[in-house]
């Protein structure tokens, strides 16, 4: 089992003040959002093959 290779981070969007968001959303990738393009990291899987990862969090301080 191995873990994702790529991080994609959202912010707060271009709300105005008042509205915005306090959050930040972290969400795992197993390759680069071009991939179909740059092969980088794909993973290719055959009828009835299998990937599995495994990915966690552990926060830090308030």
């Amino acid at each position: 089992m191995r873990a994702p290779g790529y991080l994609q981070l959202w912010t707060r969007g271009t709300l105005p003040p008042g509205q915005r968001r306090r959050a930040v959303a972290i969400e795992p990738m197993t390759c680069p959002p071009d991939v179909s393009r740059s092969g980088t990291s794909l993973v290719g899987l055959g009828p009835g093959a299998q990937h599995t990862v495994r990915w966690g969090i552990t926060p830090w301080g308030e």
